[in-house]
């Protein structure tokens, strides 16, 4: 399993960035500060890090290194 602070820093360096707060061991993600058309792009994010959660390359992931909802 991966720990907190492991999905916080995945989530902060996944190609779009997923900003979230650690606090009593869980991970935050402010909804408030999502507009409707970002939802997408946050599941996106939550999926690259979460499916990839067993591979230790993935602990720092280089920016912009997939295709974006930008590029798409």
């Amino acid at each position: 399993n991966m720990k907190i602070s492991q999905l916080e820093q995945r989530l902060r360096h996944a190609p779009v960035p997923v900003i979230g707060r650690i606090a009593n061991d869980r991970l935050l993600l402010d909804m408030r500060t999502v507009a409707e058309d970002e939802l997408d792009m946050v599941l996106d994010g939550l999926r690259y890090v979460l499916t990839r959660q067993n591979d230790e390359s993935a602990a720092v992931i280089p920016p912009n290194t997939e295709k974006t909802h930008a590029d798409a």
